[in-house]
């Protein structure tokens, strides 16, 4: 696609740098039809609307801070986002509605309650952008391939930030378990809202040693010990701030 054929919007960035960004929009053609499936029709207008953005805000891409998949996949997000918005309305709901299944309300409240206040929490201890990446894995089923380019990261990195939300995650939820249960609060409790896997619960009993000494006691190399004793001290301070902050709500 010639970027000369985009006619008299102003832009200041060369030829060759828009077309690739505009290439980049065809690729996420696949995301588009994903996300509005009541709206097939509309897929090419959503995209048209992207490439438009794309040639209006090129000039302000920096290769810096990212790769072009990530600045493109950036502005698709958002008018996706946008579009639905705009066209979730009552005019779309069919004559007849389904009558709601046969299930108790309120345990369905308290199942939604559940589900905000964990995730939200979870959010809120990863940051932005592990769990933007994490929700966009997740959208993707899975493909790790494309969420790395997508995110200008290492498919090592991308394991990285999933093993770590999967740890706050678990970390988390067995201290809201813990305060539901009324559980009394010692170390021992503390310990277990450790994940069981990854050696987290051993490493905490020995937090003292160094990292030389944990990584004898436990036959594994210096460096993993080291940043196991991090990784563990991170999870308790955040099983030790959802107990006191949920506590007293």
């Amino acid at each position: 696609m010639n970027a000369m054929s985009w006619g008299t919007v102003e832009n200041n960035t060369t030829g060759p740098v828009i077309d690739d960004l505009l290439f980049i929009v065809d690729d996420l053609r696949g995301y588009v039809a994903h996300h509005l499936p009541s709206h097939p029709g509309d897929i090419e207008a959503v995209l048209q609307e992207v490439r438009e953005t794309v040639w209006r805000k090129a000039d302000t891409y920096d290769p810096d801070l990212g790769n072009p998949s990530r600045f493109v996949f950036g502005i698709t997000r958002n008018i996706v986002h946008r579009y639905q918005c705009r066209h979730t309305s009552t005019d779309e709901l069919p004559d007849e509605l389904p009558a709601p299944p046969d299930e108790d309300i309120l345990a369905g409240l308290v199942h939604r309650f559940d589900l905000h206040r964990w995730i939200s929490l979870v959010a809120d201890f990863v940051g932005v952008e592990e769990w933007e990446i994490i929700t966009d894995l997740a959208f993707e089923s899975g493909n790790t391939q494309t969420i790395a380019a997508r995110h200008d990261i290492t498919p090592r990195r991308l394991r990285t930030v999933r093993d770590h939300v999967s740890h706050v995650t678990y970390t988390v939820r067995a201290a809201l378990a813990a305060i539901d249960l009324d559980l009394p609060r010692t170390g021992s409790l503390l310990i277990n809202c450790l994940p069981p896997a990854g050696g987290f619960r051993e490493a905490a009993e020995h937090l003292d040693d160094s990292g030389a000494e944990l990584a004898e006691r436990l036959g594994i190399h210096p460096g993993s010990a080291r940043s196991r004793i991090a990784i563990t001290k991170r999870l308790l301070t955040i099983a030790q701030i959802v107990l006191d902050r949920q506590a007293i709500l």
